[in-house]
């Protein structure tokens, strides 16, 4: 057991941190406060690949370590974490609710997207959630679509998408935050590159030439792709900053 007493949980895999995850964890701190509960981020970490949803999601848009630093910012009481191994994935959704989210995090609400799924073999949703609500005593709030200009629904598949492709613009208008390769997840090799290796968790760009920002400073980055790694290479001094895409 830990101390969590009386929580409102927003979960989720939020990678990338885009507008609805945005709206999710917003809505969540803001009936917190109002209900005077403890504000909780809960996300997932796939210390086994095996159990993720499926191998076009190996890659993420940020590092775990990156992205929990960018939940932090939100301020709640807490970031807190479930690693998905080969024993939690096989509980019940009923389990992971009683087990989880009301005997270790206490929840009194929870706030979801409208697409969340959890339990075995993905079986529970909104509407189990709804259904076990009055079982164990908390309120349920479900976040509608968050869409683009064109009617699609923001999702970090289709960021992650635009990104190998190298559509930087379309990713930016639908991130929080322009997209970062930060400095934890390359390898400098000099003061005018960096490598990001093959087996990085993080998707990069396809190889092309796109305007970036780096510690103030507007400069170009070539992308090339050798034995299967990007090679990054700048027409100004990169001194080991996070590397902020602009456009292609």
């Amino acid at each position: 057991m830990t101390n969590y007493k009386n929580s409102c949980i927003a979960i989720g895999n939020f990678d990338g941190i885009h507008k609805g995850h945005d709206a999710l964890i917003s809505e969540m701190i803001e009936i917190s406060k109002f209900n005077n509960l403890n504000s909780i981020i809960l996300t997932f970490k796939y210390s086994d690949k095996s159990m993720k949803k499926s191998s076009a999601n190996i890659k993420y848009i940020t590092s775990f370590e990156n992205k929990i630093s960018i939940l932090k910012s939100y301020n709640p009481t807490s970031v807190c974490y479930i690693d998905l191994n080969s024993d939690i994935s096989k509980y019940s959704p009923e389990m992971f609710i009683k087990d989880i989210l009301i005997d270790k995090y206490d929840m009194k609400h929870v706030v979801v997207g409208y697409n969340f799924k959890f339990g075995h073999y993905a079986l529970g949703n909104t509407d189990t959630l709804k259904k076990y609500s009055s079982v164990y005593n908390y309120d349920v709030s479900i976040l509608s679509r968050v869409k683009t200009d064109d009617d699609l629904d923001i999702s970090s598949t289709i960021i992650r998408g635009y990104i190998k492709e190298g559509k930087i613009k379309e990713a930016n208008k639908l991130l929080t935050k322009n997209y970062t390769i930060f400095n934890n997840e390359v390898e400098f090799i000099g003061n005018n590159s960096c490598i990001v290796y093959e087996n990085s968790e993080i998707i990069t760009p396809c190889d092309g030439e796109y305007k970036v920002l780096i510690g103030g400073e507007i400069c170009t980055v070539k992308i090339n792709t050798v034995n299967n790694n990007k090679i990054l290479d700048f027409d100004c001094n990169i001194n080991q900053q996070n590397i902020i895409f602009l456009n292609k």
